[in-house]
């Protein structure tokens, strides 16, 4: 019998937050002339992380002294999970100009940067208004709208 241990990374979004479950998985694979069965057992949940999205004021890039502390969570996580990568996604409200969903993209991505993360390990890109949250109805839904999301991949 031959154990082969995998790490894998689960990701759900519940109500706006992603989270990110590292966990280990061992496959018991017995192999025979005939035939190859493999039983698939997770072991054990290493870490959950929960990645929330970033929001931004009107007009603006610059990145909330609030939600600096997601930011370092996450670099925690690509610190301690080098095969791990990060993408970060920019958003705008239907009432700002699609090229501010990059500058946020890219604002937090030289933050990652500067913060020691391998720019290799990381892309950015823009989604402009096309993927909102809520409705642009109101000045509550557009500024949630205005927001850099992430996902990890491996």
């Amino acid at each position: 019998m031959i154990k082969i241990l995998k790490q894998i990374v689960l990701v759900t979004i519940l109500l706006g937050v992603i989270v990110c479950v590292y966990a280990q998985q061992e496959s018991n694979v017995v192999s025979s002339p005939k035939q190859e069965k493999t039983v698939n057992n997770l072991d054990s949940i290493i870490q959950v992380y929960a990645l929330s999205n970033v929001y931004f004021d009107f007009g603006s890039k610059t990145i909330r002294t609030d939600d600096i502390k997601k930011l370092e969570q996450i670099a925690l996580l690509l610190q301690n999970n080098s095969e791990l990568k990060l993408e970060i996604i920019g958003h705008v409200d239907n009432q700002e100009v699609k090229s501010l969903s990059v500058a946020r993209a890219q604002e937090v991505f030289e933050w990652f940067v500067n913060q020691g993360i391998d720019k290799r390990l990381i892309v950015y890109k823009s989604m402009g208004s096309v993927y909102p949250i809520l409705s642009n109805n109101n000045p509550e839904h557009r500024q949630i709208n205005r927001r850099v999301e992430f996902r990890i991949f491996q």
